[in-house]
């Protein structure tokens, strides 16, 4: 091909709008983006359209200085908070006119005053309030976040971006009493299309129930809800359960500064048929008694695919789990993905027994299981049979965690070894995370059958697990020699929330970090010996 002709079919390419967006979207970089929209007619309003798509953090300052030059405010001796910024002139209709073309493109606009180095001050959504013509803001918003960080900011400014076609809405919810029924009746006025709902708050349900319902039973066209831990009371879900769309309710972002589980207990909706007509992901925080009474009234549905269980009993126990799951296999055999958790945040006591596998033997009812997660403050008594009857059970299984997070790592209650890796690698050619606590140190002979695998990669979580030489083990898993396999080292429950040893943790996440050091280097070692 001749030189020229190379060029011009490079150049033809370039030109794609398509492949141009893909570019400009993999740069991640609002500069180089900015430099793009300034190459060529062509590239302008394909690079103007990807820089202006979402706006988070300082994009805010960046967007309304289109109106008018922006300046800190002055100084406060003695402030503690960062200084904001300000208009340094008034909103003119020309300077309307201005953003008027940029506004257009922004389909995405988070307000989180926390995370940005140059905050606006309330008087520039003033200045917006009092001299935008009557339109939407922003026109093409489809996603709108707020989340003011003290109850006295700005959430009326909300109502400048709310608009008929935003379809997404998340909102922290740091406003009560009176004001926060205000904001919930313009938001079902307003948005009232709006597919998916994200709640954040940091305190008990009870100072914001009432504001949820008036939002969910505003809100028919509802598809997503996520709200925090702790916050789906009984009302809430009778309120949720006559929702037609619905088809997930998740749990967000935990993080709530004492335990209230009371506030949840007991859960005793009263459901009017048809429930939760096409649910098919639920999260929830309960006991196991009042949700087995609550399966024979069709709850949750049998339409469920995905369930998220946090047990909190008033004592905990596990003596209910068997007869539980007895009946959730009758009741929801489309169930593919199973969390169940006995690890609550902050809970003062700790079960006094483990659970023991035949516990869950109902789960194997389960045809179509996927995933499965067990959660409990004590490690799970379970041995290499059981392990290769779950591979032997579900070939198409996808991600395992049984306990491997357990509170008390001190003796010697592991009663796995490496060896239960072979039936779950050898059955279940899917698997991408296993999540398991075991003896490390422990090597059987007949890991030298380890089953090769194909390039899938695989995560394993091991990192609470015994392990006195990071060296042989990570010689052992080198023998995946088609295989990423990644090593785990971030656990999901730590520090005083979840009374964990710190200091044990600590050790035990440093040899397996030893391991995910050397694993690489042993694999690179045997590939090139191989060939």
């Amino acid at each position: 091909m001749e030189p020229s002709t190379q060029y011009h079919s490079v150049h033809r390419a370039l030109c794609i709008p398509e492949l141009l967006k893909t570019i400009f979207l993999s740069l991640n970089d609002s500069s180089s983006n900015a430099k793009s929209a300034r190459v060529c007619k062509k590239w302008s309003e394909i690079a103007l359209d990807v820089l202006w798509e979402e706006l988070n953090h300082d994009s805010h300052y960046r967007l309304f200085s289109i109106l008018a030059p922006l300046k800190p405010e002055e100084l406060v001796v003695g402030a503690s908070e960062p200084r904001r910024y300000v208009f340094t002139t008034s909103l003119t209709p020309v300077a309307w006119q201005r953003f008027d073309y940029y506004a257009p493109r922004v389909r995405g606009f988070v307000y989180q005053p926390r995370n940005e180095t140059k905050p606006v001050h309330e008087s520039v959504f003033q200045a917006m309030a009092l001299s935008r013509p009557q339109k939407p803001l922003l026109p093409n918003l489809r996603a709108l976040a707020w989340y003011p960080v003290r109850p006295q900011d700005p959430q009326s400014f909300a109502l400048l971006f709310m608009h008929e076609g935003i379809r997404e809405l998340a909102v922290g919810l740091t406003f009560f009493g009176e004001s926060a029924r205000i904001f919930a009746a313009y938001v079902v006025d307003r948005m009232s299309s709006l597919t998916s709902l994200t709640i954040r708050h940091r305190r008990g349900v009870r100072e914001v129930e009432e504001v949820i319902m008036q939002l969910v039973k505003g809100l028919k066209e509802l598809n997503h809800i996520v709200v925090p831990m702790f916050h789906l009371t009984g009302a809430i879900a009778e309120a949720m359960s006559k929702l037609p769309r619905l088809q997930s309710v998740k749990y967000g972002l935990f993080n709530i500064p004492y335990n209230p589980t009371a506030e949840v207990f007991p859960f005793t909706p009263s459901f009017q048929v048809p429930i939760f007509p096409i649910l098919y992901h639920l999260s929830m925080t309960v006991s196991l008694m009042d949700l087995s009474r609550l399966l024979h009234q069709g709850f949750p549905p049998p339409s469920l695919t995905r369930l998220a269980l946090t047990v909190a009993e008033p004592e905990p126990s596990t003596k209910f789990l068997r007869s539980f799951l007895r009946l959730l296999s009758t009741h929801c055999p489309l169930l593919r993905a199973l969390y169940i958790s006995f690890r609550v945040p902050r809970y003062p006591t700790i079960p006094a027994d483990p659970i023991v596998f035949r516990d869950l033997e109902p789960i194997f009812q389960f045809e179509n299981l996927r995933s499965l997660t067990v959660v409990h403050p004590l490690s799970l008594v379970v041995s290499q049979s059981e392990i290769e009857r779950i591979a032997l059970r579900w070939p198409l299984l996808e991600f395992l965690s049984l306990t491997n997070e357990p509170m008390r790592m001190e003796g010697d209650d592991a009663t796995l070894t490496l060896e239960a890796l072979i039936p779950l690698l050898q059955h279940c050619p899917n698997i991408g995370y296993i999540g398991l606590y075991l003896r490390a140190d422990d090597l059987p002979p007949n890991l030298t059958r380890l089953p090769q695998r194909g390039a899938k990669a695989l995560t394993l979580a091991l990192f609470c697990s015994i392990v006195q030489d990071p060296a042989s083990v990570a010689l052992i898993l080198s023998r995946f020699s088609q295989t990423k396999v990644v090593i785990s080292t971030s656990p999901q429950f730590k520090g005083r929330t979840y009374n964990v040893d710190e200091a044990l943790l600590e050790s035990r996440i440093s040899r397996w970090k030893e391991v995910e050091r050397l694993l690489p280097l042993f694999t690179q070692a045997r590939n090139e010996g191989a060939t």
